[in-house]
């Protein structure tokens, strides 16, 4: 059996969860796209819908009502003692099966360990956010277990069924069809070490004409026959014969008989608060924060958080945040004795794009136009001004004219005030300053806003007004427009969307909430070689201390990664052995995600 049989022929009987953040690298970063199976798609055959069964509290947003209902779900994880939560989109009409208790639309489905307090996020079994039918994940969806595994794609009663992305624990990475929850057509499997497998599956197993490109770039045909590898058409010619996975050289040294890799240590991985992804990127592994809100904060390409959203997103205990990953040697052919083991660097870049947030007067009981912006990043904002339209809340109209604001560059605090065009367009802004607008209870809101109302002159923007909460308010909807300098001096340009609220008649009622930590512990790394990247160097490595000689035939090295700012970095480990032969490991580059707070 080869190497590569072994790793085609796994069942897929625990399905993992890509999720958004797979399409949402940092800038730079090419991942993969799924493709449309050219499997013929038919019914998957479901047993009958059973599972538990909890009361639930349902909220019906149009109507401001809430209800108790039973709610049920299919058993997809017999024999284990699990509560569940089923939390349905605010859009979604119908969160249970007509004539039945069976969770149903789109929605969020958590399974917990029970007996285990709920803001723990560490004793989340699994996680599913997409569609359900008669309890079943159905249609599109995507779902993380608590060992890392993940899959995002069609789904058919319960099953991966049409076009999926899954990734295992061990950080290999498949795009391609499901049938009935096993991989069926075409499909591209990328291993640990970046071995690619390009070609047909069957029943879960490479099945058919396979392309195989190994790490160093050799490429070669390859038959397989239900999991086992029948035949290959190779020349003896390799591009690298020191990179990892390649087929054994010739010479018969040490390192021609190895496998080198690096991949994510996803059992403590999924203990983190912030945790990191692994996934294959055009020519090396990339590993990134698996948060969507710390990928589009990166990026700066969606609208900036305000308040307490953006405090509870960057305020986290950041020196202790690292990118957990395990380096795999592997020998055949029997063991031999390891020399050195090392991480080696070729580039360590500081990440300097500003990362914005914007303030958000929630709550507060006097009007204020003046809108502060807080630069978590490792860069000044240069040259910028804020393009906007005033709309309602609601997105019913299609807004105002486009109005145009300075902004004052700034370092870590700027603003921007939109005073100036309320009174432009016939609001009294000094009354308004001066204003206080009591109301007895929520019970009684929708009086107070008519009374409020009627006692208000909006000039030419009184068609926009809106409520939120216990406040009348506008929507603004636009872009900060900026220049920043990177890490090579260059300076480059950059838009951000802004979506926020003017408060322009707040309900004093006066129960102000109080908000609490709700951060897990981080997770107990011992054994982890703990390793922090300084930036602005190249071309230097780290010693990864082990007892020298050791005879190895499968060697796994625990490490954990941090750097002191946000930064990228470009990497690969190598490894000697004692008649001096040396193995690498493919490279990858870690985006790693600290803010300046």
């Amino acid at each position: 059996m080869s190497r590569l049989q072994g790793v085609c022929s796994i069942s897929v009987a625990v399905f993992a969860f890509a999720g958004a953040t797979l399409a949402q690298a940092p800038d730079g970063a090419v991942l993969l796209d799924v493709p449309k199976s050219e499997i013929a798609l038919h019914a998957a055959d479901a047993p009958p819908a059973s599972g538990p069964a909890r009361v639930h509290v349902l909220v019906d947003a149009d109507a401001r009502t809430v209800r108790r209902q039973m709610v049920r779900i299919a058993d997809m994880f017999p024999g284990q003692s699990l509560d569940f939560q089923w939390s349905p989109e605010p859009t979604n009409d119908t969160p249970t099966a007509a004539g039945s208790d069976f969770a149903q639309g789109a929605g969020v489905l958590i399974w917990r360990i029970k007996g285990v307090p709920s803001y723990d996020t560490r004793n989340v079994f699994a996680r599913y956010h997409g569609t359900l039918r008669d309890g079943y994940p159905d249609g599109h969806g995507e779902i993380k277990y608590r060992s890392g595994k993940v899959y995002v794609g069609d789904w058919v009663a319960g099953r991966p069924h049409g076009s999926g992305t899954e990734r295992t624990a061990d950080g290999e990475h498949y795009v391609g069809g499901f049938a009935n929850g096993l991989r069926e057509g075409s499909g591209r499997l990328v291993l640990g070490d970046r071995t690619i497998l390009n070609g047909p599956f069957k029943g879960g197993l490479a099945h058919g004409d396979f392309t195989v490109t190994l790490p160093g770039g050799t490429v070669y045909s390859s038959v397989w026959d239900n999991g086992h590898e029948t035949d290959r058409a190779l020349d003896a010619v390799y591009l690298d014969s020191t990179l990892a996975g390649l087929l054994k050289a010739q010479s018969g040294d040490a390192a021609s008989r190895s496998s080198l890799a690096v991949v994510l240590d996803a059992q403590t991985t999924a203990q983190s608060e912030i945790r990191y992804v692994a996934a294959p990127g055009a020519d090396r592994t990339l590993i990134y924060t698996e948060n969507p809100d710390l990928v589009n904060a990166w990026n700066g390409t969606s609208p900036m958080k305000s308040g307490p959203d953006a405090w509870m997103l960057f305020d986290q205990p950041w020196q202790e945040v690292y990118a957990y990953l395990n380096v795999i040697l592997q020998m055949n052919g029997g063991p031999a004795q390891l020399d050195r083991l090392w991480l080696e660097v070729t580039s360590s870049v500081a990440y300097r794009k500003p990362m914005l947030q914007t303030s958000f007067y929630y709550g507060e009981a006097k009007f204020n136009a003046n809108y502060g912006l807080f630069n978590n990043g490792w860069g000044a904002v240069e040259a910028a001004e804020f393009t906007f339209k005033i709309t309602d809340p609601t997105g019913r109209t299609s807004g105002s004219q486009l109005f145009t604001v300075p902004v004052s560059p700034f370092d870590r605090e700027g603003s921007f005030n939109l005073e100036a065009v309320l009174t432009q367009h016939g609001i009294d802004v000094p009354a308004l300053k001066n204003a206080r607008f009591p109301c007895a209870s929520r019970a009684v809101l929708n009086q107070c806003f008519t009374r409020t109302l009627s006692n208000l002159n909006l000039g030419s923007l009184g068609p926009f007004i809106g409520s939120l909460d216990n406040a009348l308010v506008f929507a603004i909807d636009g872009t900060l427009s900026f220049s920043w300098t990177d890490a090579s001096g260059q300076r480059q340009s950059a838009t951000q969307p802004i979506q926020n609220y003017i408060h322009v008649a707040t309900m004093d009622l006066g129960d102000l909430a109080e908000l609490g930590s709700g951060w897990a512990d981080v997770p107990e790394a011992l054994s982890h070689v703990d390793i922090v990247l300084p930036v602005g160097r190249e071309n230097y490595f780290f010693d990864l201390p082990f007892r020298a000689g050791s005879s190895v035939s499968q060697f796994v090295y625990p490490i954990k990664i941090r750097s002191d700012m946000a930064s990228t970095h470009d990497f690969r480990i190598g490894a000697q052995f004692r008649d001096g032969s040396i193995r690498y490991s493919a490279p990858s580059s870690l985006f790693y995600f600290r803010p300046r707070n």
